[in-house]
């Protein structure tokens, strides 16, 4: 439990056991009954019976990733408490859901003393999820530096920090990077959780309408 208290509000995913996400929220710590609370505070919740069983993958930008399954105790409009935790065994990590996008934007370097100073690269975000996002771009970028943009979320521009943790040399003319974001402010978290769950909520709605349509055919 020592070590769960640290990541004290982080980001978190909640999903089923076969991995279906069901809400994107902030990791609020441990009740005096040690029961984990989770909150959502601009999104709903959907009900979850008591004694459900869950996954939750909480990260956190400076200590990583940190999965533990669980029960579900209370189930709240806005946040969800949980009981009988245990540790996910690293063989069994998930990664993020990803938001697909097609998002321009000019990206610019954080600066470093002594480091020179770069003018702002043109990149298209091609996804975004808890930890971190993808982008496109027609320039090679030095893959050592921070880089700093404002992201549209949830109606709001947010400013976030991010690194380069791998990349794909050109193909056809197109570089291709990975990053994990390094800093974020409480709103911007919570815009960017709101923005992710919005996005997954959507995508169930078209699979389930193209469901329902290929049924009446």
């Amino acid at each position: 439990m020592n070590n769960l208290k640290k990541y004290v509000s982080s980001m978190c995913e909640v999903k089923t056991i076969d991995n279906e996400l069901l809400m994107v929220g902030i990791f609020n710590g441990l009740d005096e009954d040690n029961h984990i609370e989770i909150v959502s505070p601009s999104v709903r919740v959907p009900f979850l019976g008591y004694g459900t069983p869950l996954k939750v993958q909480i990260y956190n930008y400076k200590l990583g990733l940190c999965i533990i399954q669980a029960k579900i105790y209370i189930s709240g409009d806005h946040f969800i408490k949980l009981a009988d935790m245990e540790y996910v065994a690293p063989g069994e990590r998930r990664t993020f859901y990803r938001v697909p996008v097609s998002i321009m934007r000019n990206m610019e370097v954080v600066e470093e003393k002594g480091a020179p100073r770069l003018a702002p690269v043109e990149i298209e975000i091609v996804d975004i999820s808890l930890s971190g996002l993808g982008f496109k771009t027609e320039y090679a970028v030095d893959p050592d530096r921070k880089y700093t943009l404002k992201l549209p979320l949830a109606r709001r521009e947010c400013e976030v920090v991010f690194e380069i943790v791998r990349f794909v040399d050109s193909v056809d003319g197109v570089y291709h990077y990975g990053c994990k974001f390094d800093k974020m402010k409480t709103a911007d978290s919570d815009a960017l959780c709101a923005f992710i769950f919005e996005n997954q909520r959507e995508q169930i709605r078209k699979q389930r309408e193209a469901a329902e349509q290929l049924n009446l055919e």
